[in-house]
């Protein structure tokens, strides 16, 4: 998801800012220029060392230096099949838009559970579990695969999937994903006013620890 890279790039800067605070002039300008923009690479999420600024090179019929500037950045790139935490940020009846950063991944109503309805007399829209109650709305967590992606130079286009295990709405570090006796048991303590605490013991392995620990296993395998 999240890699330091090392990249360049070309910065054209006028006469005019030439003097003692030129290095500063041209951090702040790649600054401007690449933060949070999307580069063949991915996301740039923030500069973090500029390694070597080059020497100004007049370029003919145009009024500006150019510099090759040498940096290190943070970039964000999703890969097919990574599991990512996302806020929803729109909803349709063709499915759910999910924010992650700057990325934007969408699930289509295919790739919800299955027991959800897309309920277009609520305001906002929302997607229903006909089982429950719970929905699926604007600004709530959830945990969604992607599917695949498209990379573009200005853009990255992701589509993904809360139909699965362990994937879907999270609420306090719990998934409420579909099927099983975890989610009747949720339900249960939703209706009654129970307790988390003894859901959570009786069912370890639907916490973000225990979700953590059993990739850690894996991994150890």
């Amino acid at each position: 998801m999240f890699f330091l890279m090392r990249l360049e790039k070309y910065l054209e800067l006028a006469p005019e800012f030439f003097g003692p605070h030129l290095r500063k002039m041209l951090e702040k300008k790649l600054r401007d220029e690449v933060t949070s923009k999307c580069q063949r690479c991915g996301y740039v999420v923030a500069v973090h060392e500029i390694e070597e600024i080059g020497e100004g090179r007049i370029r003919p019929g145009k009024p500006t230096v150019s510099f090759r500037i040498k940096y290190t950045a943070i970039v964000m790139r999703p890969f097919k099949g990574e599991v990512l935490d996302t806020v929803v940020s729109n909803i349709t009846k063709f499915g759910v838009m999910c924010e992650a950063g700057p990325l934007v991944i969408h699930v289509s109503s295919k790739h919800l559970p299955p027991e959800y309805d897309f309920d277009n007399q609520s305001n906002p829209p929302c997607y229903v579990n006909r089982d429950d109650g719970t929905r699926i709305q604007r600004d709530q967590h959830a945990r969604i695969r992607v599917l695949g992606l498209l990379m573009d130079p200005n853009d990255i286009r992701c589509v993904g999937t809360m139909k699965e295990d362990y994937l879907g709405l999270v609420t306090n570090g719990v998934f409420a994903y579909h099927g099983g006796s975890f989610q009747r048991d949720m339900s249960v303590f939703n209706s009654s006013g129970g307790n988390q605490v003894d859901i959570l013991q009786k069912y370890p392995e639907h916490t973000s620890r225990g979700l953590r620990e059993q990739g850690e296993k894996t991994l150890m395998r």
